[in-house]
């Protein structure tokens, strides 16, 4: 008798219905969440020269879609150069990014291995006592008249088949799941490697910009001090009072105040820096760099803002954990519904060990098992809900992490605009306090100026060259933060780099 047609139907039935997922199907976010932001009025036009005044270099804004994933070469320094190489080496967080990864991806090929069959190889040995013969006491009436026939060994061998139908999609979800935290922990790395290179400069930057500082309070001391021997000899001389010598000392060690607060500051970016390379602040108690040595790029890549949100690691980052928020949903409805296993076994099962693998004692069984939860107190469908609450909570981090990444760019955008300007205005304080204070210098030694009046003119010219220091560094700064802030080029092949990092790293 033909049985297909008995079978055919039943068949059918599981295979549709374990082509069925409950839950969400991903779709990613809506194009509202990555809709385009408008650049603000502050913000420089692409094409459109930055210029800090003469003698400072212009920056240029130029629109593309490719960043280069080493844009610390565009600052030309070998040391923020040997810098980076020394910190993908090292650093600590980004070891830990790394291994975070491999764990999200044994974990996803854990989950993967659900949705194929399982096959278990089962060696078993028993002594078994059936209690069969006269019994205890028996017709004797005595323990030692029992039989011993009951008495015997059994001895099996053979295969265990088990797979449970994903009929309605919990181990699919769960795959999803998993590949979804896997991406979301590849964005991490991504977004660890990004932040340590943008620290990296940003430390190398503000050390170069702390010696620029130190370098011009130096030179303030240096003609503070000379002030101090002209006001000497103009006592010698009869010209000046004892009261104007005391009061360019004052002067002079006011400058000198100036010093340690630097020098202070400088030590905590030695440290900083230090500590990025994943080693204790000696590290970089000799590393030294000056801003005469750095180029400030010229052309500036930018990426338009459309296009951000696939470009930064952590925007990235957010909305992987939305997908997998999204699959947990799909897991906790399916665990609502009922789990079908189907079983096969294979046994050769013989009184001896000779006796095995004879096909006389060769068994076999088929079976299938159902299970559905009764009651369990509202455990599921509570899961069901916080799986949905948590999505929720996703794309709310997803939404503000994308409103933060537009946020940052336009304040590195805006930075650069006001960078030049206020490059361009502390130079020209600078040239102007310095022209002034050499004049008075050169008119108090002549007696046709005071001494209040050089001071005032040397207090000037302090405030000007520390000032003028501190723009030029930022203006570096900032022009690093705004790569940091487009993503940095991470999408590209990154540099050569040691160990896992290079192999972790790479988009997939």
């Amino acid at each position: 008798m033909n049985r297909t047609p008995r079978i055919a139907g039943p068949l059918a039935l599981v295979l549709l219905l374990s082509g069925c997922a409950l839950g969400p199907d991903w779709t990613g976010p809506g194009t509202d969440d990555q809709a385009q932001v408008q650049p603000l009025p502050d913000q420089p036009p692409p094409d459109q020269p930055l210029s800090a005044g003469p003698g400072e270099p212009a920056q240029i804004l130029k629109l593309t879609e490719e960043l280069p994933v080493a844009w610390w070469h565009l600052f030309g320094s070998p040391a923020i150069d040997q810098a980076i190489r020394r910190a993908l080496a090292g650093n600590h967080d980004l070891a830990a990014a790394e291994a975070s990864l491999d764990q999200a991806r044994f974990l996803t090929a854990g989950a993967e291995g659900g949705l194929y069959p399982g096959l278990a190889l089962s060696v078993d040995a028993t002594r078994t006592d059936t209690g069969s013969g006269t019994g205890l006491g028996g017709a004797t009436g005595t323990s030692s008249s029992r039989s011993r026939s009951g008495l015997y060994n059994l001895y099996s061998i053979g295969p265990r088949v088990s797979y449970a139908l994903d009929v309605f999609g919990a181990t699919r979800r769960t795959v999803e799941q998993r590949q979804a935290e896997a991406e979301a922990s590849a964005h991490k790395a991504r977004a660890t490697y990004l932040s340590l290179t943008g620290n990296v400069v940003t430390q190398a930057l503000t050390i170069a910009s702390l010696n620029a500082q130190l370098e011009a309070a130096h030179e303030i001391v240096a003609a503070n001090q000379r002030t101090v021997d002209l006001v000497g000899q103009q006592l010698d001389a009869g010209k000046a009072a004892l009261a104007d010598l005391l009061t360019a000392k004052t002067d002079l060690a006011n400058a000198r105040t100036a010093i340690p607060p630097l020098s202070q500051q400088l030590a905590v970016a030695r440290h900083a820096l230090a500590a990025l390379y994943g080693e204790g602040p000696q590290a970089t108690a000799t590393f030294t760099l000056s801003l005469r040595d750095i180029s400030l790029p010229v052309e500036v890549p930018l990426s338009v803002s459309s296009t951000l949100a696939r470009q930064r690691p952590d925007v990235l980052q957010a909305e992987a954990n939305l997908h997998a928020a999204s699959a947990a949903i799909g897991v906790a409805t399916a665990n609502l519904y009922p789990s079908l296993t189907l079983s096969a076994s294979l046994s050769d099962d013989a009184l001896t060990l000779g006796k095995l693998f004879e096909a006389s004692n060769l068994g076999w069984s088929l079976g299938a098992s159902l299970s559905q939860t009764i009651f369990d107190g509202g455990t599921l469908e509570a899961n069901r809900q916080a799986a949905i609450a948590n999505w929720r909570t996703a794309l709310a981090t997803y939404r503000q992490t994308l409103m933060d990444a537009f946020r940052q760019t336009a304040d590195a955008l805006s930075a650069l605009a006001h960078d030049a300007e206020l490059v361009a205005a502390e130079r020209l304080a600078l040239d102007t306090a310095r022209e002034a204070a050499d004049l008075k210098r050169f008119s108090y030694a002549e007696g046709k100026a005071s001494l209040v009046e050089l001071l005032i003119a040397e207090r000037s010219h302090q405030q000007a060259a520390e000032g003028y220091a501190r723009a030029v560094g930022q203006r570096h700064i900032d022009t690093a933060q705004l790569f940091v802030a487009l993503g940095g080029g991470w999408w590209d092949p990154p540099p050569p780099m040691s160990g896992a990092a290079q192999d972790t790293l790479l988009p997939k």
